[in-house]
Order: C-alpha cells, then structure tokens, then sequence
C-alpha cells in the first residue's frame, strides 16, 4: 500500500516535465523537493520556517534549480514576487518535522495564506496536493485550509484520498486546477 506522500507524487508526476515550476511549501526532510528535482524540472522553490531543515537542504541538493526560503510559506508571494513563473506543481505536507525542534510547525492562518497563494500560482491544469494528518493541530488545520479553497472550488477539480476505517490517519487532497475555458 502506498502511503499518502507516494499517492501526492504519482498525482503530480504527470505534469512534471524539463521546464515545470514546482513548489514544496513545507520542505521538511526534502522528500518533495527530491521528487521534483529527480523529475528534472526547471525550478524548485522549496520554504521552511525551520532554519537547520533549509540549510540541510541547500548543501544536500546543491544545485542552482533549487531556491530554498528559510521562511514561512505564507509569504511565498512575497518570496516570489520577482519571479514571474507559473506553478506547474505545488505540495505541501502539513505539521510538524517529528526529527526536527519540538513545537515548530505550521499554522492553520499561514497555510490558508501559502495554499490560497499557490492555487493562485498555478498553471491551469497545474496540480496540488495536500497532505494532512491527524494531530490536533492538523485537523484544525485541514478544516480551514478546505474552508478557504471552497469558495474557488468552480474552478479545481478535487480528490480526496483517505482511510476508510482509521479516523487517525493522513488524508491527501489532491487539487487540478481548471483549464482556462472553464
């Protein structure tokens, strides 16, 4: 059985291709951000508000296609205001780093931010995926970002994938954005 990451990637594997734009908004260990760049696109613009996480990820990736943001992803259009790129793929797994400092993670207020900036990234037929699990925070978190995306869902198309018998468990939201004739 896959696990919800492994499910994100084969989601937004088919839009990737040498010249995507692809954004990891929770960088973490860097399992997105290496999908992406073993997927040989363009540009990877990756953001973590945990210093040691994105300075790990600069030298263990070493390469000018990847930028990393030490830095919450709900300035993500501040950080990229300058570049005028479309998103061909953006995910985002919600949380907390377990190998990481205790108590830093991201807010329910900063993700609806970065995931409303994303979606607004995207190409149409450009793709998203969001994973959530079930800590507190996360659920809390889940309900607002869904909140917030609902009002936009004329034009996404939208795939929940869950457990059916586990209510602890990560979910993933796997988002396409529509093509500009809808």
């Amino acid at each position: 059985m896959k696990s919800m990451v492994q499910i994100s990637h084969d989601f937004l594997e088919p839009v990737l291709h040498r010249q995507a734009v692809c954004l990891d908004g929770t960088l973490g260990q860097g399992k997105d951000t290496a999908f992406f760049l073993n997927s040989s696109v363009s540009k990877v613009y990756a953001f973590d508000v945990q210093r040691p996480l994105a300075e790990r990820a600069k030298e263990k990736f070493c390469t000018s296609r990847l930028q990393v943001f030490h830095l919450s992803h709900e300035f993500l259009n501040d950080a990229l205001a300058e570049e005028n790129r479309l998103l061909d793929a953006a995910v985002f797994n919600f949380g907390w780093d377990p190998a990481q400092q205790g108590g830093i993670e991201t807010s329910p207020d900063a993700s609806v931010k970065g995931v409303l900036a994303a979606f607004e990234r995207l190409k149409p037929k450009g793709r998203m995926a969001l994973v959530f699990y079930p800590h507190p925070q996360g659920k809390s978190e889940e309900a607002r970002v869904l909140e917030a995306l609902e009002p936009h869902s004329g034009s996404m198309e939208v795939l929940m994938v869950e457990h059916p018998f586990k209510t602890n468990a990560p979910k993933a939201c796997l988002i396409q954005k529509k093509g500009s004739n809808h």
